[in-house]
């Protein structure tokens, strides 16, 4: 009942926001549309960060940016409170052999993304400032694209380097940031990013277009893999057009998220969304095989057949991480780990230090 409440209350909403134009300023105190508050950190671990000024070629060049080399940038969704998101995803890239002498970026945007909004704990006050929260996408996106092509214009980055994760609603600023260095690079397929991830995207219930873009922005990444695990509560429904689909145990309630899904307020389902970055860090250390959805197996909520590449005629795929960019299409996961895992804990005891009572 609690999921169908603030759903409707989401829908409701969206009507009154639909033909407002989007300011400066927000009925939100704490919340900005002031893209200056955006900022960016080259990030060796948690407690070693440089940041970096858009424009700013001093600050670049005492941050210790390494060329020619691979660079993940994460973006983080509503409520952003730069952890757990940011350093648990940080742990898990410097602990593979692979990753970890590749530069990390972190986009800064909690004074756009709710968090430093102080709100009551009911879904109606939750719906408003979601949704104010939403509307700063085009703003986000355009901002983290000026910042890529900073680095572009001073020779220190090729966007083919460039891994995109984004979080829930840092899909959707992910998307638009494509668009954006699509326009700045004259539509030039060479300048595309190298891949985004998207980590169960929001369902945003806002009609805009600015909200598509992740969905439609193929020509602005050479690859684009989503991973899908609360869809249609707090996840987006849609599989749109992007390369790689993966639905996680049927992509809608995980396991061990039942109880958890339905008791934290004002965010139903928010144990099973977070669990796409569980299954996505885990890949770092370890290998998932997903195989492709045939009849109904994509919505299967239990008993999700798994699959190797021994048993199943070669058409298992390695997802995650390691994933050929040459794959294409819908496939299934069955993961039998429990959650809720760390994230999702973590999570919670930063949200409600946010949450009046």
């Amino acid at each position: 009942m609690k999921q169908i409440h603030f759903l409707i209350l989401l829908k409701f909403v969206t009507v009154a926001f639909s033909n407002e134009t989007i300011s400066g300023s927000t009925i939100f105190s704490g919340l900005t549309r002031d893209p200056n508050h955006v900022q960016f950190f080259l990030v060796k671990d948690w407690k070693n960060q440089q940041k970096i000024v858009v424009n700013d070629t001093n600050s670049l060049a005492n941050s210790g940016f390494r060329q020619g080399t691979k660079t993940f940038l994460l973006i983080d969704g509503y409520d952003s409170p730069r952890t757990p998101f940011y350093n648990l995803t940080i742990e898990a890239i410097r602990a593979n052999r692979a990753t970890t002498n590749d530069n990390v970026i972190i986009v800064d945007y909690r004074n756009l993304s709710g968090r430093e909004t102080t709100f009551s704990a009911n879904s109606f006050t939750s719906a408003f400032l979601y949704l104010s929260v939403v509307r700063n996408t085009n703003i986000l996106g355009e901002r983290v694209a000026n910042f890529l092509h900073f680095l572009q214009r001073q020779g220190n980055l090729s966007l083919q380097d460039v891994h995109v994760v984004g979080m829930s609603l840092g899909c959707h600023v992910a998307g638009a940031t494509a668009h954006y260095l699509q326009e700045k690079n004259g539509h030039n397929v060479s300048q595309n990013l190298g891949r985004i991830t998207g980590l169960d995207p929001a369902r945003t219930f806002y009609p805009l277009r600015m909200v598509q873009r992740l969905r439609s922005s193929n020509g602005g990444a050479s690859f684009i893999d989503v991973y899908h695990t609360n869809r249609g509560i707090l996840g987006e429904v849609y599989e749109g057009t992007v390369d790689l689909n993966v639905y996680v145990n049927g992509g809608i309630i995980q396991p061990g998220c039942g109880r958890e899904d339905l008791t934290l307020v004002p965010l139903p389902g928010i144990c099973s969304h977070l669990f796409a970055w569980e299954v996505f860090a885990a890949s770092f250390h370890r290998d998932f095989f997903a195989c492709p959805c045939t009849g109904s197996d994509c919505d299967c909520s239990v008993n999700c057949r798994t699959c190797s590449p021994s048993s199943d005629n070669n058409t298992a795929v390695k997802i995650g991480l390691n994933v050929s960019k040459r794959t294409r299409g819908t496939y299934h996961l069955s993961v039998t780990d429990p959650a809720p895992g760390k994230y999702y804990k973590q999570y919670k005891q930063i949200f409600f230090e946010n949450v009046q009572s």
